[in-house]
């Protein structure tokens, strides 16, 4: 859902440049605890929110209500 963070991290990494490595790292905890709880209803949320039709998902999984969603896009938004 982040790839120019994750990008940006791992060039950070590449370079050694561990300060600037660990304020990227920060800038995503938040979004990756959130996918931690849920896996893939969180994954397709994200996509959603950034305007991009994930399909439907399957049976068992459940989409998020609405103020899960509502707090991942408050994550998501600052990062995209």
């Amino acid at each position: 859902m982040i790839p120019r963070l994750n990008l940006e991290l791992y060039s950070a990494l590449r370079q050694s440049d561990l300060p600037a490595a660990l304020r990227l790292f920060r800038r995503q905890l938040p979004l990756l605890q959130f996918i931690v709880q849920a896996a893939s209803a969180d994954d397709r949320a994200g996509l959603e929110i950034m305007g991009i039709d994930p399909g439907h998902l399957r049976a068992p999984l459940a989409g998020l209500d609405a103020a899960r969603k509502q707090e991942l896009r408050e994550i998501l938004q600052p990062l995209i």
